[in-house]
């Protein structure tokens, strides 16, 4: 994973003063998330947290560090089946769940899909690029994925996309022009390419009888000029029940490619549900689309912040525009969110010191270069001025990570190995022909190139409910979620599992 940072640069300003707040950041709060304390922790009911993917080993969004074994998860691409793959960095996600102060329980977490098509254009001095159509904004700050191949970068793309059928999907916000500006740039197969858009849906265009509707499609803020027709007469309309109607926001997936078409046939139809149930507490991530008095609009979501919300990374919300990223906590009423907390984009990471964390065994430890891995994601160690002296980890320990982008490499401001290690959760692989008896001993579990040794037998384990455990003639691989704390003796490590779930076997 060739892998920057999720957002700016440190300002050197700050690095002067980041040792006191480093102090207190991951043992204030048990390893995970912002030290802050959230509105959302005080709040019976449900609670959604909105946003990108910023740190692993769990999943922490918008500050707040989840635990994922448990949780129903839902495919980005089909609603009906859970997701089977790997929760990645910059990936947009919805979770649903409790939590407290910094640390949270999902429910239920549901993967957002970008925008996926062919790259029609890369400009690296401007930074943009072209995908399905849309414009694409890119920097230091995105996280770009070859899904196993080290030689996709953007200098790859810059030199390559010209005349060849490079497919990505892109997950990111929107900024002040309209542009997403990508937090994570993922390299998919153009050989088995379904493209996928986003828009609305044309008040009065629907034909129940002829299954077609009118789309504007989305492009950043503002709308195509000229809708799109869909014939949506042999897609499937998803999630099961959901009701097409005028001005809701929809995700058409095709076969076609969408750059300047007037029509699509969709092969599936995915309709935006609504988040806002009364009384539930959330907390989302996005630009300001619009503001008209103490009323803004972010997306699809209504915020009303006429109740003197708290403000952090701000000193008054005339500071904050259309165009302005933020995040904001607070409660939902019929269908608005009345924020409690405004908070500006970069309030996590200059409160925190870093942008990134990271929890699991440290692996590939490099001596030569002052790096290491962690949940996939390569970390430096480097020398700055303000910040204490940092040292590599042991191969194999559990680590704790708080990082940054400093001169365009994700830097460690803070590694931790506490003496008692806390519970992470980690994805990898293992042979499983035998079924739910291979993973109640000893097993080796892959971690990209790497193995570490887990210990399954007083684990609860769970499988996906379409994943068949009977034993095979033939040998099987099953993809495992494994919650667990890691030891190391002589060398070897081990995750001593509590909770191992099975999210496929193929």
């Amino acid at each position: 994973m060739n892998f920057t940072a999720l957002r700016a640069p440190l300002p050197r300003a700050l690095l002067a003063g980041l040792t006191s707040v480093m102090l207190a950041t991951l043992a204030a709060c048990g390893g995970g998330g912002s030290s802050s304390t959230d509105t959302t922790s005080s709040t019976s009911g449900p609670q959604t947290y909105s946003g990108t993917v910023s740190g692993l080993g769990s999943i922490v969004v918008n500050g707040v560090r989840f635990s994922t074994t448990g949780a129903t998860t839902t495919d980005s691409d089909d609603p009906s089946q859970p997701y089977t793959r790997a929760f990645k960095l910059g990936a947009t996600v919805v979770v649903k769940g409790s939590v407290d102060g910094s640390d949270g329980q999902a429910t239920s977490i549901e993967v957002i899909g970008g925008i996926r098509g062919l790259v029609t254009d890369v400009n690296l001095a401007n930074g943009t690029m072209l995908v399905a159509g849309q414009l694409v904004k890119f920097d230091t700050n995105t996280v770009v994925d070859g899904e196993g191949d080290a030689t996709f970068t953007l200098t790859w793309l810059a030199a390559n996309w010209s005349g060849s059928s490079v497919a990505v999907e892109v997950y990111g916000t929107v900024d002040a022009s309209g542009a997403i500006v990508a937090t994570r740039i993922e390299k998919k197969d153009p050989a088995a390419l379904v493209y996928a858009v986003k828009g609305y849906v044309v008040p009065g265009s629907i034909n129940t009888t002829t299954k077609h509707f009118s789309m504007l499609i989305k492009r950043g803020f503002s709308l195509a000029a000229t809708p799109v027709d869909v014939d949506y007469s042999t897609a499937n309309v998803l999630p099961n029940g959901a009701e097409l109607r005028d001005g809701v926001a929809v995700r058409v997936l095709s076969s076609v490619n969408p750059a300047g078409q007037s029509s699509l046939t969709a092969t599936k139809l995915l309709i935006k549900s609504d988040r806002g149930v009364n009384g539930s507490a959330a907390k989302l991530h996005g630009v300001v689309s619009s503001i008209n008095g103490t009323t803004w609009t972010i997306g699809d979501v209504t915020i009303d912040v006429s109740q003197n919300p708290i403000l952090r990374g701000f000193s008054s919300l005339a500071e904050v525009l259309v165009g302005t990223e933020v995040r904001v906590a607070g409660q939902f009423k019929n269908n608005v969110l009345t924020a409690k907390f405004v908070e500006s984009d970069d309030y996590d990471r200059d409160h925190d010191g870093g942008a990134v964390k990271l929890f699991g065994v440290a692996t590939d430890v490099d001596a030569v270069n002052n790096t290491f891995v962690v949940q996939g994601v390569t970390v430096k160690i480097a020398s700055v001025v303000g910040l204490p002296v940092l040292t590599l980890p042991t191969e194999g320990a559990y680590v704790e990570v708080l990082a940054t982008q400093i001169n365009g490499v994700l830097t460690a401001v803070r590694v931790q190995s506490p003496s008692t290690p806390r519970p992470f959760e980690v994805f990898g692989t293992t042979l499983c022909t035998n079924g739910v008896s291979d993973l109640q001993t000893n097993f080796a579990l892959t971690l990209l190139a790497r193995t570490v040794n887990v210990d399954g037998r007083n684990a609860t384990i769970k499988a996906e409910e379409r994943v068949n455990l009977a034993a095979s003639d033939t040998p099987k691989t099953c993809l495992l979620e494994v919650k667990g704390t890691s030891s190391t003796t002589a060398g070897v490590t081990t995750i001593a599992a509590t909770k191992i779930e099975i999210k496929r076997r193929y």
